[in-house]
């Protein structure tokens, strides 16, 4: 999707709105990114372990609760592969690639269509069940949060699995207050975070996922190399 917009030069020039990421570029990437250049030459870090360690600084979390992918949509996957459940609840209109995950493990799919101001009562939605259950929050494409924090934790125990996909909860002013980062243990949560959008790092497909331990070690047994 792209707006045509006429330049002074009398040429068109197409402006790209089909990729929601920050616009403000981030002073020094690029500079560490070629400082650092040297290193594709060489096979990363087959466990992370000096990503993970930035991202648990950055965050204020262990870093045994950290997965790295490729960008989330592996890690979505991947989360599909390992625990194979057998239904789950998407909230629509959301992230497509929820709905296609499932489909690859021939999960049954319950639909939950967002009413006005793209929200759903969390009164009925606590009382349905489930294996899985996909959160986009803030949801993409809409912008809004579904839920506060409190809501989720309610709504959770119904769900052998939530997946909170939290790729833009770093655009919002109470990020502290709503992310499920620091309540993942002991807890039935997978967090998904991503480079791509608050960060404007697509290319570098870059994405991590933030679980209780144990979580994680099913995860890490079910991965590529």
């Amino acid at each position: 999707m792209g707006f045509i917009k006429k330049s002074g030069k009398g040429k068109n020039k197409i402006l790209d709105f089909s990729a929601n990421i920050n616009p403000l570029k981030y002073k020094g990437i690029k500079n560490l990114l070629l400082k650092n250049l040297d290193s594709v030459f060489y096979y990363p870090d087959a466990i992370n372990k000096n990503t993970k360690e930035s991202i648990a600084r950055y965050l204020k979390i262990n870093p045994e609760n950290i997965m790295v992918g490729n960008g989330t949509s592996e890690l979505i996957y991947l989360i599909a592969l390992t625990f194979n459940p057998k239904s789950a609840l998407i909230l629509v209109p959301t992230f497509s690639e929820y709905e296609r995950a499932m489909n690859a493990v021939n999960a049954k799919i319950h639909f939950l269509n967002l009413g006005e101001n793209f929200k759903f009562p969390v009164d009925k939605i606590k009382d349905l069940k489930g294996d899985i259950l996909f959160l986009c929050n803030p949801n993409n494409p809409t912008g809004n949060l579904l839920f506060n924090r409190e809501e989720i934790y309610e709504i959770s125990e119904n769900f052998s699995l939530v997946v909170a996909d939290e790729s833009f909860m770093e655009f919002i002013k109470d990020e502290e207050r709503q992310t499920l980062i620091h309540g993942v243990k002991n807890k039935n949560f997978i967090v998904l975070r991503s480079f791509s959008k608050f960060f404007g790092l697509p290319g570098l497909r870059l994405g991590y996922a933030v679980s209780d331990k144990n979580i994680i070690e099913k995860l890490n047994a079910h991965t590529n190399p």
